[in-house]
């Protein structure tokens, strides 16, 4: 047995404790990371330091199990190589799987608890398999012989690499990401099936001949080549979306270049009483009050979807509607700063409360699934994803920063929740109008602007 196999073990619990000091000392480097883990989450969420303790040591010693259990059964397989490609690989998922959370495991754990335990463990064997497949597919190539399972399983695991719920890469890229916080398990299922396929892809491995030499057969079967075709037809199709996609953006763009308001705006909010205001439908309708003269798509865009740079632009870090995923980046990233300032005075803390911590449409609810309310009543955000703290941010800063009314704030932040989920959001307001929200045309608005 594997687990018998002293050099095997002894080989595995190397990469296992590499991998859990890779961890800490990334988040001693990252200064994002670090910020989170010494400023906030030590103060306020001493349990999941603990299960973020827990969880990468459990990652680690799958990571270091699947090696061990390789280092055994291919043992001309393990070498330096092998050892660079791990490396590189769990570097890969690391970046991808945090950087939606300001590259915070500590972030990422209290935001998402069990479902992070889950993501993370499914995660954890598919680094030392990919690896393996990665040297087998590089051996394979330099006979010529590039074989349908390696490539396969490289593929399959692409598909599942970052956060599912808050987007998968290639479905990031492809912009369908936010479609996959309605499946029963938030996009867990696609790890899972990466797992399987990856698992698959490497069994085929250990039938090849010549001693685990991996060197390409001399005939590839006709299955292999079928199978490898559709990978191909696959990568393709994935790449002509893509393509589709930068379409949909730069349409986008072209939209908010031409947007006006159609008069009213934040001089008409002074009577909104926004403590009565229980949805993102709702809140639109109160702080966009010039939505009921609107009388086709073209002009709810007009009033919905911004433009330019905002007279409070400087104030939160330079951010402009004209490049809404850099600004939703940096808001992400300076939520937990700003968040520790406005806590420094208790009325703005409690302010803050008072308006986020309800339904009223602060939120990432177009792409995890969480609701109009993106907070909880102890100011903890819901959900982990970029677009929830950079809204979030939104509100803190203006609370910070100027004088703006509740409402006003709210308007702000429909405007760039608008600018992140213009499909949504202009079809919540075409409804809010009185219009059939068919109307949204869907080849000129993009479901989401900007990593989720």
């Amino acid at each position: 047995m594997w687990y018998k196999d002293e050099k095997a073990v002894g080989i595995g619990a190397k990469v296992a404790t590499a991998s859990f000091i890779g961890f800490m000392v990334l988040t001693v480097l990252v200064p994002w990371s670090s910020y989170t883990f010494f400023n906030y989450y030590l103060k306020e969420a001493l349990g999941a330091f603990y299960l973020t303790t827990l969880l990468i040591a459990a990652f680690s010693a799958v990571v270091g199990g699947v090696t061990a259990y390789f280092a055994h059964r291919y043992p001309k397989l393990v070498d330096q190589k092998f050892f660079i490609l791990l490396g590189a690989v769990w570097l890969v998922n690391y970046y991808l799987t945090l950087a939606k959370t300001s590259l915070s495991m500590y972030a990422y754990t209290e935001m998402n608890r069990m479902y992070s335990v889950w993501a993370s463990l499914l995660s954890a064997p598919l680094v030392p398999i990919v690896a393996l497949l990665l040297l087998s597919a590089y051996r394979d190539l330099r006979n010529s012989e590039l074989t349908a399972e390696g490539a396969g399983g490289t593929v399959a695991w692409l598909f599942s690499l970052g956060c599912p719920s808050c987007g998968a890469l290639v479905y990031s890229l492809i912009g369908v990401s936010a479609g996959l916080a309605v499946l029963p398990f938030r996009g867990l299922e696609l790890k899972a099936i990466a797992l399987l396929i990856s698992g698959y892809a490497v069994s085929r491995i250990g039938t090849k001949k010549a001693g685990h030499t991996f060197k390409a057969s001399r005939s590839k079967s006709k299955v292999d080549s079928k199978l490898f075709n559709v990978v191909m037809a696959a990568l393709l199709v994935s790449a002509a979306v893509m393509a589709f996609n930068q379409y949909q953006l730069m349409k986008v763009a072209q939209l908010m270049g031409a947007s006006a308001l159609l008069g009213g705006g934040s001089a008409t909010l002074a009577n909104v009483d926004t403590s009565q205001l229980s949805s993102t439908k709702q809140t639109i309708a109160a702080v966009f009050p010039e939505l009921k003269n609107a009388r086709s798509e073209q002009d709810v865009i007009a009033v919905m979807l911004p433009s330019g740079t905002p007279e409070y632009s400087q104030q939160l870090g330079g951010i402009t509607f004209d490049d809404p995923v850099n600004s939703l980046n940096y808001l992400a990233k300076w939520y937990y700063v700003i968040k520790e300032e406005v806590k420094k005075d208790p009325a703005k803390w409690q302010r803050y409360l008072n308006l986020a911590a309800a339904p009223r449409g602060i939120s990432c609810e177009f792409c995890c699934g969480v609701g109009p309310q993106g907070i909880t009543s102890s100011g903890n955000l819901r959900c982990g994803c970029q677009h929830n703290p950079a809204a979030q941010a939104v509100a803190l800063g203006l609370i910070q920063y100027t004088d703006y009314s509740d409402a006003e704030i709210l308007r702000e932040v429909m405007k760039w929740k608008t600018t992140w989920f213009p499909r949504n959001m202009i079809a919540a307001a075409i409804e809010v109008a009185g219009k059939d929200p068919s109307q949204v045309q869907g080849e000129s608005l993009p479901g989401m602007v900007g990593g989720c």
